[in-house]
């Protein structure tokens, strides 16, 4: 059995809502996200993943690969 919601919680979610779309709200063929804010979040990704992986592959570069697979 489902509870019907209160009003506070719509007068909640309604506030959260005009938070998220200061603007108007999005239509039912536009996207969620604005593009330009997606791809920030793209290249930002990326370039965190880049910079972590350096220490490790220049770790790994220096290694002597037989020397590697015989300790194993």
């Amino acid at each position: 059995m489902r509870c019907s919601p209160s009003s506070t919680d719509d007068a909640t979610h309604s506030a959260l809502l005009h938070l998220r779309y200061r603007e108007d709200p999005p239509t039912d063929d536009s996207p969620g996200h604005p593009p330009l804010q997606l791809g920030v979040f793209v290249v930002v990704g990326a370039l965190a993943g880049v910079l972590a992986a350096i220490r490790p592959a220049r770790r790994a570069a220096k290694l002597d690969i037989v020397a590697a697979i015989g300790s194993e």
